[in-house]
């Protein structure tokens, strides 16, 4: 994948759409030093590493080749990066909102979304806590398997067919 050896990589999944605060990673990309660089899958920001249009193959490769999951969401439906990141063992460096809290189950590193700093502490604080986080993110990850969702599919259509 032609990634750097040497760097502490950061993998951002996001386009510019508002919601997905891109401008957090774009501030973020323009005070991190030499030691790190971002990885990105959607919109390039300044000289990150970009991948566009690439298949679920390549995206788990992009998983387990970086240190951690940046994921500054200012809104989100579910959040599936951070249950992506926690099924490699990625870290996850996450906006403080209630979805990403919830899908999470507290298993992050939870960040000021509006402030480039709290981004920057947090992913120092993931280095530092990267056993932890790695080890709680995959038992949390157990939790998204198919069999679960298909399994809590079947018992909800049983309760519609059984009071309908």
């Amino acid at each position: 994948m032609n990634l750097p050896r040497d760097k502490i990589l950061i993998l951002s999944v996001s386009n510019s759409v508002f919601r997905k605060n891109f401008d957090a990673v774009y501030k973020l990309n323009n005070i991190i030093d030499d030691k790190y660089c971002i990885i990105r899958v959607g919109t390039p920001v300044g000289n990150s590493i970009n991948f566009n249009n690439i298949d679920d193959e390549t995206l788990n490769k992009l998983y387990n080749a970086c240190d951690l999951l940046l994921f500054p969401s200012l809104e989100e439906g579910e959040g599936l990066p951070v249950i992506e990141a926690f099924k490699t063992g990625l870290p996850v460096v996450a906006s403080d909102i209630a979805v990403l809290r919830e899908v999470s189950n507290n298993n992050a590193v939870f960040i000021n979304p509006y402030d480039v700093n709290s981004l920057y502490n947090g992913i120092n604080e993931a280095l530092e806590r990267k056993d932890e986080l790695k080890k709680n993110g995959l038992i949390e990850a157990k939790k998204y398997s198919f069999e679960i969702f298909k399994n809590k599919m079947e018992n909800l259509y049983e309760t519609i067919y059984r009071t309908g």
